[in-house]
């Protein structure tokens, strides 16, 4: 999300830009380098999904599944996003990283949260497609990894 675009009533939680500007695999300077270089267009809804509301109501929207690190500068625009879905009647499961980047599991592979989150993935995916996926299938389809 861009600070613009995130209705009034959330604005005050979206704080994890500044709080996690200077992170570790994805800080404030990295963000704006992403954008400059991709030449996002700040005003599509193909960068920002929040501005489909306007189109496409929240409440039609599928199941959705976010992972979210709490030393994220993007992790606000989750949380916000996701409560924005629960509020339209959407169903959104949401596993939490307190304390790791953004994209902790691939910059830190073999630590104990990572290997949490890849299997959380698997987890996650089976929900939106509406399967039961236990911790110890979902690492199985996982190589090397263990629930």
């Amino acid at each position: 999300m861009d600070e613009r675009h995130v209705p009034e009533k959330y604005r005050e939680y979206l704080l994890a830009r500044e709080q996690n500007a200077y992170a570790t695999t994805l800080d404030a300077d990295a963000l704006a380098a992403l954008a400059g270089l991709n030449g996002w267009d700040d005003d599509s809804p193909l960068r920002f999904p929040i501005l489909f509301q306007d189109k496409i109501p929240l409440s039609s929207l599928p199941p959705t599944y976010f992972q979210v690190c709490g030393a994220d500068p993007v992790r606000d625009d989750a949380l916000i996003y996701d409560e924005m879905l629960k509020e339209a009647g959407v169903k959104t499961k949401v596993d939490f990283y307190p304390g790791c980047p953004h994209g902790h599991w691939a910059f830190m592979p073999g630590i104990e949260v990572s290997d949490t989150a890849v299997v959380d993935t698997m987890v996650g995916v089976g929900c939106l497609l509406g399967k039961e996926v236990s911790r110890e299938e979902g690492g199985k389809s996982m190589v090397g990894v263990s629930a």
